[in-house]
């Protein structure tokens, strides 16, 4: 019975929120607003040429975009090829948002805005993690010790990309963007901390605002047969919960969903997740694209008018 098929899951929750519409969600928090400034981000660790040099430098699209990923466990190893399809339609992206897997994902491109920097380094971490369980006390100490190494005291807001992780604090929903990265990541990946928006989920606010931001991408990775076996029953019943939820509050454009059937607690080869995600994805950076574009025709007949 554990063999969940998340399908199934989703018919048998009740109370089913109302989409979210995804061009009104940008960055905003409590604590203070997203600060999204050129040039006065700082470079950390090798001196690595950035994948996006050529489009930061030569770009003219005017547009600030922000990437929120919503962690699918090793399924969200989806968001390299993604990346790498953003880069190749020369769309540059200002701020980037996950948690769980998902930020430690995020956190090492952010660090170079360099997808190349960061399959090298996400391929070192994995052979780390093979044949540990997903989000047991061993997986989180051996992410923990990667990224103390990676970024060691460096903050969210010291990277090539503005990085954002939302925590829960007072019930509320945090946007951490100045705090420590291994600090954040380590709350993030443990689902017994209190400030883990995994296992809060449903208190989370979907309108997260901030004027600064034109776009939000917001993007899942799942299958329409989706299934959770390796984890115990306490870590079971919160993974689903937030894969529930997050499916029903995104808007179905948001949701990158293959038609065959995905462990998403074991860890598939990069390249077999790229070939099976690329219509998908192609699909869904063309459309932001397109987005973009249309903004700055809006932009341009209000400036001639």
């Amino acid at each position: 019975m554990r063999f969940l098929i998340l399908a199934l899951f989703l018919i048998s929750c009740t109370n089913a929120r109302n989409n979210t519409d995804l061009e009104t969600i940008v960055f905003d928090s409590d604590s203070g607003s997203v600060k999204i400034k050129k040039n006065t981000t700082s470079s950390f660790g090798p001196s690595i040429k950035s994948d996006q040099e050529t489009i930061d430098s030569g770009a003219e699209q005017s547009k600030v975009v922000a990437l929120n990923f919503y962690p699918s466990l090793y399924e969200s190893l989806a968001i390299i090829p993604y990346l790498k399809e953003l880069e190749k339609q020369k769309t540059k992206i200002s701020v980037i948002s996950s948690f769980g897997f998902g930020a430690v994902l995020s956190a090492l491109y952010a660090k170079e805005k360099s997808v190349s920097y960061l399959e090298w380094k996400i391929f070192d971490l994995m052979k780390r993690l093979d044949g540990v369980k997903i989000y047991s006390k061993d997986w989180q100490s051996k992410i923990n010790e990667f990224m103390g190494k990676e970024f060691g005291k460096t903050k969210l807001h010291q990277m090539k990309v503005l990085m954002v992780i939302p925590e829960i604090k007072n019930n509320k929903v945090y946007l951490n963007q100045t705090g420590s990265i291994v600090e954040a990541i380590r709350h993030s990946i443990d689902l017994n901390s209190n400030s883990n928006y995994l296992r809060n989920i449903k208190k989370f606010d979907t309108n997260l605002t901030h004027k600064s931001v034109d776009i939000v991408v917001n993007a899942v990775f799942i299958s329409s047969d989706s299934k959770i076996k390796n984890v115990d029953n306490y870590r079971f019943g919160i993974l689903t919960s937030y894969l529930g939820t997050v499916l029903k509050e995104l808007d179905k454009t948001s949701i990158l969903k293959l038609s065959s059937a995905v462990i998403l607690d074991e860890a598939r080869p990069l390249s077999q997740i790229s070939e099976q995600y690329s219509e998908l994805i192609s699909e869904n950076v063309g459309a932001v694209k397109l987005k973009i574009e249309s903004l700055k025709e809006e932009n341009t007949q209000i400036l001639n008018n």
